[in-house]
Formats: C-alpha cells, sequence, structure tokens
C-alpha cells in the first residue's frame, strides 16, 4: 500500500500510470478496510461466541473475502468510468467511485466495527 501510494504522486503527468495506481491505492485501502473488519469478526467470535462459534478454514475464508470483495468494488468502479482515476493534481479516485467505491464501503465497515467492539467490551464488563 505505501509503495503504490508513493507511486501514485509521482505518476501524475502519466494518465495510464496514474489511473493504474489510483486503482491499485483504492485496491490496497479496501483491503486494509476488510481486514480490519475480520479481525472485529474473529474477536467478537473468540471473546463473545466463546463455545460453538467454531467456523471451518476462518483464515481462507476470510482472506478470500478481504482479497475478493475490494476487487469487485474497484473493478465496478472503475468500470464507471477510467477518467474518475484521472486528476493532474493527484492520483485517486474522484466522483462516484470514491464516493460509493471508497466512502461508503469504509462508513460501512466503520459502523460494524464499532458494533463489533461495544458488544465485546459489554461482554467483557459483564463477565
Amino acid at each position: 500500500l505505501y509503495v503504490v501510494f508513493l507511486v501514485a504522486g509521482y505518476t501524475t503527468s502519466v494518465p495510464a500510470m496514474c489511473g493504474f495506481s489510483a486503482a491499485l491505492v483504492h485496491y490496497f485501502m479496501l483491503v486494509y478496510f476488510m481486514w480490519t473488519l475480520v479481525e472485529a469478526v474473529f474477536l467478537y467470535m473468540k471473546l463473545v461466541k466463546v463455545l460453538g462459534s467454531k467456523v471451518s478454514r476462518f483464515s481462507l475464508k476470510a482472506g478470500l473475502v478481504s482479497w475478493l470483495v475490494p476487487l469487485g468494488i474497484v473493478v465496478i468502479s472503475a468500470g464507471a468510468g477510467y477518467r474518475y482515476y484521472y486528476n493532474h493534481n493527484y492520483c485517486r479516485a474522484t466522483g462516484f467511485p470514491f464516493y460509493l467505491g471508497f466512502i461508503l464501503p469504509f462508513l460501512i465497515i466503520y459502523v460494524f466495527n464499532w458494533i463489533f467492539f461495544i458488544v465485546i467490551m459489554v461482554s467483557i464488563w459483564k463477565h
């Protein structure tokens, strides 16, 4: 993520590279957010639903979801228009892909993380 972010800062003069690096930054940021959600679910399963909450191959399923869901979001967002991934000043998603493909998933994950956090903390305080 960090290397792609640095590359995105230096590719504004080449539209194709700028768009590609903006899509990569978009993708890796969403992957990072998805992994925070996976960690919240994992903590919920381990700390709240201690008995009977074993999910077979949880790491494999979590990895697939965390890497493939953001890929789908970026493909759909990039399909909306390449022009949204290129700007003369910076390389990042703008317009429709930024709001519906970046901010909305982030907000959904953020809210779910807080819900899991509150449920976990209430469970710990009760015991």
